[in-house]
């Protein structure tokens, strides 16, 4: 069916609006809608039964009896009988007798091929909403899902209350396995006591846990991270670190997520199960993506904030030398120039010119300059490089930022922190000019510092470092989509080619698209026998 037309499921009224294409799409009559008219005697109840039919092709239903019918439907149904239709009617002024207007409806639904639908049919239904519960969140979603699919299997749309009764089961069964998932992979005991955790007092006194933890963080100080890695442990102990649901997609844990967002803490405990579970779940293990989020994408800005800041040090440092530079020359040039100077005293105006370019540092080259600035303020570097090791982040086993983050644990654990020259690893090979000016091991770990800073921004651009507990920084193993739904919608498209295939085959079709539909049409068959 085109996607057009689900706008007009489900009506019970023929709109207004519709245009003269869309009249003639459902109200044409076929050679077999038209022979099912030619029978009836009456002109009426042949211009009757034409709107019976296309209302029943256009929305899956019966037309009402007491709904007006528009003018211009009116007129090409009595186009397609040859009666002059009336301009205004409604059903039951066409139909005398109320057991012809039944007849009728049965007929339409015998034209057009549709039945009601048995228990057995609605228990299909409801499966099939179960699994589109998993997708679509919203109930009038899952209606319009249910009358879609009723409508290809040619079946009558029930009524609206039918239909939600049977999307709230289906919403009721998708919420029940999804608060079993949580609760096996957080615990039982530690999924009830979330809503009085959080319902608590939090580090704040005037705010509870779940308002802090809804507090974004700001800044990159030490106190703004310190906070993150406050907020970080916190979601740790209350169990969303082991809320890993490979099978449901991150849009279905942020719409859950996102009504926690908005609730109060007190109204938490007055949630109903499995509603409550499901969305503090959700919400717990999103604001560890989101938080584990930040604290990557704050590293990486940081990182080239301070490489920024040095940079314009060293430019500074540099226009400075060379206005030296010139100040110098031209009191060199000045002295040369003056006959009257003696020996003595040319030499002390040329040494007093060269006295400020004796205390100039000597570098290869702008980026160790800038590396060298960075080192010589470790601590911001420091604090961010111990931030990023504490979210655990995944790692190649031949990845050198994981050698180089050991190497600094290893640092950091010591009382006075600082590296051997055998302890460059991984950049023992091939060393920066900043690495080999060092001379002393506090010297040395501030220059391993910037090297890994530079290295570890560098491995979040390109995609080789990953975070257990991430959006944006996710493995590609994560990013794809879990084996079993993966080989759901493969049998799902194969079915499809291998019917569609099937109708090209007996049509006598030929080419590319009908050999894979050949072979998709031999493996459904082979794994059916």
């Amino acid at each position: 069916m085109e996607s057009w037309r689900e706008q007009y499921l489900g009506i019970e009224a023929i709109p207004e609006t519709l245009t003269e294409a869309e009249i003639a799409f459902f109200f044409r009559l076929d050679a077999g809608s038209l022979e099912v008219v030619a029978s009836r005697r009456r002109p009426m109840t042949r211009l009757g039964l034409v709107l019976h039919i296309g209302f029943l092709r256009m929305s899956g239903r019966h037309l009402p009896a007491l709904e007006r019918v528009p003018s211009s439907v009116l007129a090409f149904a009595g186009d397609e009988v040859g009666v002059a239709a009336p301009q205004l009617a409604t059903l039951r002024a066409i139909y005398r007798r109320r057991m012809t207007l039944f007849e009728h409806q049965r007929l339409a639904a015998t034209a057009t091929g549709m039945r009601a639908p048995s228990e057995a049919q609605l228990r299909m239904l409801t499966a099939y909403l179960r699994r589109q519960a998993e997708t679509k969140l919203v109930r009038e979603q899952l209606m319009i899902a249910a009358r879609r699919w009723l409508y290809d299997h040619a079946f009558l749309i029930p009524t609206d209350r039918s239909l939600e009764q049977i999307a709230a089961r289906a919403q009721d069964h998708a919420l029940t396995e999804l608060k079993a998932a949580i609760e096996a992979s957080a615990g039982s005991a530690t999924a009830a006591g979330w809503a009085v955790k959080l319902g608590a007092v939090g580090p704040n006194q005037d705010q509870t846990l779940l308002d802090w933890l809804r507090t974004p963080s700001k800044g990159f100080g030490a106190r703004a991270m310190g906070d993150v890695q406050k907020r970080i442990a916190v979601l740790q102990s209350l169990g969303a670190e082991r809320l890993v649901l490979p099978e449901v997609p991150i849009e279905r844990i942020r719409q859950h997520a996102i009504r926690i967002s908005r609730r109060k803490a007190s109204t938490l405990s007055r949630l109903g199960e499995p509603r409550r579970t499901v969305e503090i779940g959700c919400w717990l293990r999103l604001q560890l993506l989101e938080i584990t989020d930040v604290v990557l994408m704050q590293t990486s800005r940081r990182i080239g904030q301070l490489w920024s800041d040095a940079r314009r040090k060293v430019e500074e440092r540099a226009l400075e030398q060379l206005n030296q530079y010139r100040t110098g020359v031209s009191a060199i040039i000045s002295a040369l120039d003056d006959s009257d100077l003696s020996d003595c005293e040319f030499r002390e105006r040329v040494c007093g010119a060269v006295l400020p370019l004796r205390s100039a540092t000597v570098t290869r080259g702008k980026v160790q300059a800038i590396r060298n600035e960075m080192a010589a303020m470790p601590g911001p570097l420091r604090m961010l490089l111990k931030q990023a090791d504490a979210l655990r982040l995944t790692l190649a086993p031949d990845h050198p930022l994981k050698l180089a983050l050991h190497t600094l644990r290893t640092a950091y654990s010591e009382r006075e922190p600082g590296l051997m020259p055998w302890q460059i690893e991984p950049f023992l090979q091939a060393p920066s000019a900043a690495l080999q000016a060092a001379r002393t091991a506090r010297d040395r770990l501030a220059a391993y510092e910037v090297a890994a800073a530079m290295l570890l921004k560098r491995s979040l651009r390109n995609g080789s470092v990953s975070a257990p507990h991430s959006v944006h920084h996710r493995s590609v193993a994560d990013q794809l989509m879990p084996t079993r739904n993966g080989t759901s919608c493969g049998r799902r498209q194969c079915a499809i080619i291998a019917g569609r295939a099937r109708s090209m085959l007996m049509l006598g079709g030929s080419g590319r698209h009908c050999r894979c539909g050949r072979a998709c049409w031999m493996r459904l068959s082979a794994r059916a026998k």
